[in-house]
């Protein structure tokens, strides 16, 4: 953990956070001391939410489909996400 000032504490632990929440999905804890390395796992982590949030709501689409090849086609594009 960095100790030159406040500001570095507070940013190591606000990158500790996030080395936190990757290992979470990967199962790897690796904290990153480069900013640039920090700032691309934070993108990365933003990405893999937002595709989270859009497969939960392909899966809900196809479950209230009433048409069958309405549903096997929202199915096929929640595995093309990635399930």
């Amino acid at each position: 953990m960095p100790n030159r000032d406040l500001f570095a504490l507070y940013q190591g632990l606000l990158d500790r956070a996030t080395a936190l929440k990757a290992a979470q999905i990967i199962g790897i804890f690796a904290p990153s001391d480069s900013p640039d390395r920090v700032s691309a796992l934070g993108e990365n982590l933003d990405a893999h939410a937002r595709l989270q949030r859009e497969i939960a709501a392909l899966r809900a689409q196809a479950e209230k489909e009433k048409q069958p090849n309405r549903r096997v086609e929202l199915n096929l594009r929640n595995e093309a996400e990635g399930t």
